[in-house]
């Protein structure tokens, strides 16, 4: 099957940090992958999601897990990075084995063949939306 997507990266969303992997190469072939870590405070999802830039990923697929997931919506959305947030379920990885690192590989790998729905996440009026100190 080819990728539909070439510069994709996946997000395991957590309380403190964020395991990330991306993927990046051309559709037809086996994608190089990267993958680091990232802390939660807004500072640091900034530099993280600069250097998602820096790498060509405009796509990133994460779990909607509890409420940790705004924070990155929040900060990468204005930055030019399209979210996929996908719910838990239909994501769900194989049982055995499971690191925060294997389920964002897992997360890119899924997004980079489009086989994730994301979740609709409705826009907000800009006199209701808190102001973002993007650079």
């Amino acid at each position: 099957m080819q990728a539909l997507r070439t510069h994709v990266a996946g997000v395991d969303v957590h309380k403190k940090i964020l395991a990330i992997t991306v993927l990046r190469g051309k559709a037809d072939q086996e994608p190089e992958a990267l993958q680091f870590e990232c802390d939660t405070f807004t500072e640091d999802l900034m530099a993280c999601g600069q250097k998602l830039l820096e790498l060509g990923v405009r796509d990133v697929a994460m779990e909607s897990t509890g409420v940790y997931w705004k924070p990155v919506h929040n900060v990468w959305t204005p930055m030019g990075i399209r979210l996929a947030v996908a719910q838990a379920a239909h994501v769900k990885n194989v049982p055995g084995r499971k690191t925060d690192m294997n389920d964002s590989h897992w997360l890119a790998e899924l997004h980079r063949f489009g086989l994730i729905r994301p979740s609709m996440i409705p826009e907000f009026p800009s006199a209701l939306r808190a102001p973002c100190f993007c650079l």
